[in-house]
């Protein structure tokens, strides 16, 4: 179990009592994914952030977005159906 900010994120964490911004850390331990996989989607803007100074704040509702992506048979999703597929 993961622990940042006071945040406790374990393997059954469920996006409703994630707090309504983010952290990178608290997305990437969220995601489990890597901090540079975590900057790609940031910085390819598939990931809605808001950057204050040097760091990125992610609100709740970019990665309940993102994460709808990922469910979704959509063909306008940015996440190229191979990806999607190893989910």
């Amino acid at each position: 179990m993961a622990c940042i900010n006071n945040l406790s994120l374990s393997r059954g964490t469920r996006l409703s009592a994630l707090p309504d911004v983010l952290t990178t850390k608290e997305c990437m331990v969220f995601l489990k994914i890597g901090r540079n996989s975590l900057y790609k989607l940031l910085k390819d803007g598939v990931l809605g952030s808001v950057k204050v100074g040097r760091k990125y704040i992610i609100p709740k509702s970019s990665l309940e977005k993102y994460l709808s992506l990922w469910y979704n048979d959509s063909k306008d999703s940015p996440v190229p159906d191979k990806e999607r597929s190893k989910l």
